[in-house]
């Protein structure tokens, strides 16, 4: 069956006499595990079958084995996922596959460097993050950039800050949550992939970052889970939540071995907390989840047309914004229209959790701006807003009645919302929509991921956020056909 292994090797590539009579389709390597009693590598030796990548479409295979063993990442070690398969070559009636890698270090709650808060991280995130020096090919980085840290713990008193030490993994504890933006570059090299007048755009997502305490290791790790709003593609990604193993280090679709990554992780307790209002829950990062898989869900049918293709005003980053802006939209109006929450705060006017929610509020006027820079909402995301709230509130109030949440005949909502919009065969059709051109600039500033990545990091950094930055460019075996590609903010770095 497909097991989960945690088995951090130490490459020692060495052909055997099987990997000879399966030369081209896969390897046999050697590994130690990981013995989590003297935390060495000093475990049991094993060989593992590990295939080797297929090229995609411009000859470029997704990962490489040549040199791993003399990769940065790999003192660290690997996990490695796959399962036990029946191996028509090996002498053996069973051998380990590995379907996927992931690199440990990158995933321990340890930074391997701090910048402080300020104008320095400021700098960090827009231009130190992907300088020549932060994407030499072939490295990896945990980068923890501080904040102007606001306390918004929900216990009186003095608050203890040590919490927040230089080294940085005492900031998290298991069971903790972070919001995260997912950015990636090009491929550049001898066998670049091709560019529109020399443009890298790359590709943004949001996703969740949990802490967990690795069962091996028991020390704290990142488990990431993308959100990925991707259109219609040859690579085999569909819209849909995917885990770092899998969209990063799976050996035939992942990313980590061709494209440099940034992934920063935002904590901040008013977002990544929920609030209970006297048994009124509320929670953001939910709230959020749940309007990027409608989005998803969208883009795996098309809206209705079977094809999910991108434009200046449907993409990865314009969607998943879109996405962001109708969940500040809709906790407005939960707020809004629920007069027990109104309530509350007004009653408990000091309370952390007051503080919190006021803290919440400031950062959404803040991305709303960002999101909206001329101040008029675009007709598609207002119809968008207009259903996703409405089905919202109505699915919670039927939920308290023990109602059917799909109304009667399934055609219309409640409030008279019409479906087939989200189908799109109704009023969002494109014959009735502006040009998508005009759409696009009306929300500019979410065109290009890169900007996007930037700009939105550094709206929850100036509002108090912590960050959490892991870069890889190009990590794994070295592959001399290709290096690192930035992505770009417009026409210039």
């Amino acid at each position: 069956m497909q097991i989960r292994g945690v088995i951090p090797p130490h490459w020692m590539p060495q052909k055997t006499q099987e990997s000879q009579a399966s030369e081209g389709l896969f390897q046999w390597v050697k590994v130690q595990h990981f013995n989590p009693r003297s935390r060495q590598f000093d475990g049991p030796k094993a060989v593992v079958r590990i295939p080797n990548s297929l090229p995609d479409r411009n000859g470029i295979p997704r990962f490489v084995l040549e040199g791993i063993e003399q990769s940065p990442l790999n003192e660290a070690g690997w996990y490695i996922y796959g399962g036990f398969a029946i191996d028509p070559v090996s002498t053996s009636p069973s051998s380990f596959a590995v379907q996927a890698l992931e690199p440990r270090s990158l995933m321990q709650v340890q930074p391997t460097m701090t910048v402080a808060s300020g104008a320095e991280a400021r700098a960090y995130i827009t231009r130190e993050n992907w300088s020549p020096a932060k994407t030499q090919k072939g490295t990896a980085a945990s980068v923890w950039v501080q904040s102007s840290h606001a306390d918004y713990s929900d216990h009186s008193g003095p608050q203890e800050q040590d919490k927040w030490k230089d080294e940085g993994q005492d900031e998290w504890e298991e069971g903790d949550r972070a919001l995260v933006v997912h950015l990636y570059g090009g491929i550049g090299g001898d066998k670049a992939e091709p560019t529109l007048f020399g443009v890298t755009t790359g590709h943004f997502s949001y996703g969740v970052a949990n802490v967990i305490t690795d069962p091996l290791t028991q020390e704290l790790r990142f488990s990431i889970e993308y959100q990925q709003i991707y259109a219609h593609n040859s690579d085999g990604i569909v819209a849909s939540p995917v885990q770092w193993s899998e969209y990063m280090g799976n050996l035939q679709r992942g990313w980590q071995g061709t494209r440099p990554v940034s992934d920063v992780l935002i904590d901040f307790p008013p977002v990544t907390q929920d609030y209970n209002f006297d048994g009124i829950v509320v929670s953001p990062m939910d709230t959020f989840v749940e309007q990027l898989n409608r989005m998803m869900a969208r883009y795996r049918i098309g809206d209705g047309t079977g094809a999910s293709i991108v434009t200046p005003s449907t993409s990865c980053v314009q969607d998943s914004n879109q996405a962001l802006y109708i969940t500040i939209k809709a906790i407005e109006k939960q707020v809004r229209q629920t007069p027990a929450i109104k309530t509350w705060l007004a009653t408990h006017p000091d309370h952390p959790q007051t503080q919190r929610f006021r803290s919440l509020i400031d950062l959404g006027r803040a991305l709303e701006r960002q999101l909206v820079p001329l101040g008029m909402i675009r007709a598609d995301w207002q119809q968008t807003i207009d259903m996703s709230i409405s089905d919202t509130m109505t699915d919670a109030t039927d939920a308290m009645a023990g109602q059917n949440p799909n109304g009667t005949d399934g055609s219309m909502d409640k409030s008279g919302g019409d479906r087939s919009v989200l189908a799109g065969i109704g009023s969002n059709h494109p014959a009735t929509q502006p040009h998508p051109m005009w759409l696009a600039l009306s929300t500019w500033r979410t065109l290009l991921p890169r900007r996007s990545h930037d700009e939105i990091t550094t709206i929850f950094l100036e509002h108090g956020a912590s960050l959490w930055v892991l870069r890889t460019n190009q990590v794994g075996g070295i592959n001399p056909d290709i290096t690192p590609r930035v992505p770009n903010t417009l026409l210039g770095q």
